[in-house]
C-alpha cells in the first residue's frame, strides 16, 4: 500500500493537472475529500510539493500558498545520442565518417589531418559561472561577518546528479576570481556527493545513477532523490 506522502503527492498532481491556481486550503480540502486523513497543522502538503519539485515537476507559486502546475514541453531525446552512433553507415566507403558518443565526444575518421581526427564538444558554461558568482557573494558576506580579508582555498561538495561539470566550474573560478580581491589568490577544490534515492513504497534507498527513478527492489516510480543534486561550501581556508 502506498504511503500517505505518496498518496498526497498523487492527489496534488491530480488536482493541479488542469493548470489552474489553487491555495493550500483548496489542496488540503481536496486531499481530505479523497479520504486521506490530514490535520490542519500537518506539513505533509509542503513536503509533498517540495519533493515533486525535486523530481522535476514544475509547480509554480506566484504568491505564498498559491500553486499552479505548468506542463513542460516534452521532447523525445535524439536516438542518435544513445551510446555509439555512426552518422554515415559503416558499409559505405565514405571519405569521412562521424561518430557521436553519449559522453559528448565526437570522432571523425577519413581523409582528414590525423592530428585533428577527434575533438570534444564543450557545452556553454554559463551555468557554472552563475554558481561561481553565487559562491563568491556568499564568501564575501561570510568574510565581512568574520573579518576575513584573504581566502586561499575553497572546498565544495558537488552532487553527482547536480548537472554541474567540475572542470567547467574550476575554469570559471579561475576567470572570475580575478575580479574579486577576496578570492584572487584562492584555489577551488571539490568532493563528490553520491546520488541516493529513497522509494516511498518499500522505503529502501538505492544508487540513483545506477537505477534512475525506478526502484530496483519493488519497481515503483514513487521515489524521491535524497541527496546528489547539491552544491555546498564544505570548508574554506582563509587569513
Amino acid at each position: 500500500m502506498a504511503s500517505k506522502l505518496a498518496r498526497v503527492k498523487e492527489t496534488i498532481l491530480e488536482l493541479l493537472s488542469d493548470e489552474k491556481e489553487y491555495t493550500t486550503d483548496d489542496i488540503r480540502k481536496y486531499i481530505i475529500n479523497k479520504g486521506i486523513d490530514l490535520d490542519s497543522k500537518s506539513s505533509v502538503i509542503r513536503t509533498a510539493i517540495y519533493q515533486l519539485r525535486s523530481n522535476g515537476v514544475d509547480i509554480f507559486s506566484r504568491d505564498r500558498g498559491i500553486y499552479q502546475l505548468r506542463k513542460r514541453e516534452i521532447r523525445e531525446s535524439n536516438p542518435l545520442l544513445k551510446d555509439l552512433v555512426t552518422i554515415l553507415p559503416n558499409e559505405k566507403t565514405s571519405p569521412q565518417r562521424v561518430y557521436i558518443h553519449s559522453n559528448g565526444k565526437i570522432t571523425i575518421s577519413g581523409k582528414l589531418n590525423a592530428r585533428s581526427r577527434s575533438f570534444v564538444i564543450r557545452r556553454n558554461s554559463m551555468h557554472e559561472l552563475g554558481i561561481v558568482v553565487h559562491i563568491s557573494k556568499t564568501l564575501e558576506e561570510l568574510a565581512q561577518e568574520n573579518n576575513i580579508t584573504d581566502i586561499r582555498r575553497v572546498t565544495l561538495q558537488i552532487g553527482k546528479v547536480s548537472g554541474i561539470v567540475p572542470e567547467y566550474l574550476v575554469d570559471c573560478w579561475k576567470y572570475y576570481k580575478k575580479k574579486v580581491p577576496l578570492i584572487e589568490n584562492s584555489t577551488l577544490e571539490y568532493e563528490w556527493i553520491e546520488a541516493i534515492t529513497i522509494c516511498n513504497e518499500c522505503e529502501k534507498t538505492y544508487d540513483t545513477i545506477q537505477y534512475g527513478r525506478e526502484c530496483p527492489y519493488c519497481k515503483s516510480e514513487h521515489t524521491v532523490l535524497l541527496q546528489g543534486n547539491e552544491c555546498l561550501i564544505k570548508e574554506i581556508e582563509a587569513e
